[in-house]
């Protein structure tokens, strides 16, 4: 299974499990901002920034047409960056702005990057049998082939460790350079991954699947409940401001970890995907200076501001947004259908 199959814009393979809207709230209309040219040569699109200033995406050129399921971005200055994708593409970000194809070593759908340093990036994914691949001194090779990995569709670096998430309960463990395969009592898909600490580890997925890791290493049911309707749903992105864990998932949810129970943290109806008023599938999630952006279907993009309050932004992109990635909330990429990549800042 392929990570992201099971979304609705791919029922050419796997159709989603049909969720419930998260109670509505009142939220006002958003009408995109036709792209203009960039100076660079790509599209910008100006969304609002929790309304104090306005940031503009922008869409990057890239040398494929290959969907791209995740980014990793170094810093700031947005100095170094990869994105992978299907057929084992990979791309790297100069700091000028220029992607470049690097050499892969594997044609398997790539779904997650991240980087435990600037010449320590991992790369994962897979079909029937996962891949990860890490970057060393310019090359990618492959590593944990002894391991009998599922699909890998979620990647997280936790201190100095990382920790890799996919196809039925997969979870591999990397720590002081070797490779553990750990058992998780849900056979779940899971896609998203984040950690404090290794001794406080989440990962989601699909049929409201949420598990934690404890200090002995433990992995148990999340204790914290979910509403039978979000108890249906497909969980992408995971990130946390303060000690606020945050998730996103199928048919426009973002939920929060309240004490004891999962809360929708807003309205479905902000992040409408088409004309006909369906919600989108939020497939990632960030958060950074008190803040955060979810992307999804349909080139949907929001953002959450330092007060809690959501805003709708344009991407400037109608295709799917499948990854995001950052080094701060105010120089971001966003990566997904056809090579699209689009940058915020």
């Amino acid at each position: 299974m392929q990570r992201l199959c099971t979304g609705a814009l791919f029922c050419l393979l796997v159709p989603f499990a049909t969720g419930c809207p998260v109670p509505d709230i009142s939220v006002p209309d958003f009408t995109p901002v036709p792209p203009a040219a960039d100076a660079a040569g790509g599209d910008q699109a100006k969304g609002g920034d929790g309304g104090n200033t306005m940031m503009t995406w922008r869409t990057e050129k890239t040398p494929t047409t290959s969907a791209l399921r995740a980014v990793w971005v170094a810093d700031a200055a947005l100095s170094q960056s990869y994105a992978v994708g299907v057929g084992g593409t990979i791309l790297s970000r100069s700091a000028a702005g220029v992607w470049t194809a690097e050499t892969s070593t594997t044609q398997e759908n790539l779904s997650a990057v991240t980087a435990l340093g600037p010449d320590d990036v991992y790369a994962a994914g897979g079909q029937a049998k996962g891949v990860i691949l890490h970057r060393k001194a310019g090359v990618w090779k492959a590593e944990a082939a002894d391991l009998m990995l599922g699909a890998i569709y979620g990647m997280a670096v936790v201190g100095t460790d990382l920790f890799a998430v996919g196809d039925n309960g997969t979870v591999a463990h990397l720590s002081g350079g070797s490779w553990t395969l750990e058992t998780t009592p849900m056979q779940a898909n899971f896609h998203g991954v984040y950690g404090k600490t290794v001794t406080d580890v989440y990962a989601v997925g699909e049929q409201g699947g949420i598990v934690h890791r404890d200090g002995t290493g433990t992995w148990s049911v999340d204790t914290a409940t979910l509403s039978p309707a979000d108890g249906m749903g497909t969980y992408y992105g995971i990130a946390a401001l303060a000690d606020v864990i945050f998730i996103s998932g199928s048919q426009g949810r973002v939920l929060r970890r309240d004490t004891g129970k999962w809360t929708p943290d807003f309205t479905m109806d902000l992040i409408k995907a088409d004309m006909a008023g369906a919600p989108a599938d939020l497939l990632a999630l960030i958060a950074a200076d008190g803040e955060m952006l979810t992307v999804g279907t349909g080139g949907v993009v929001a953002h959450r501001d330092s007060k809690g309050a959501w805003t709708r932004e344009s991407s400037g992109v109608g295709t799917d947004l499948f990854g995001l990635g950052g080094a701060g909330i105010h120089a971001v990429l966003a990566v997904g259908d056809m090579g699209v990549v689009v940058r915020r800042n």
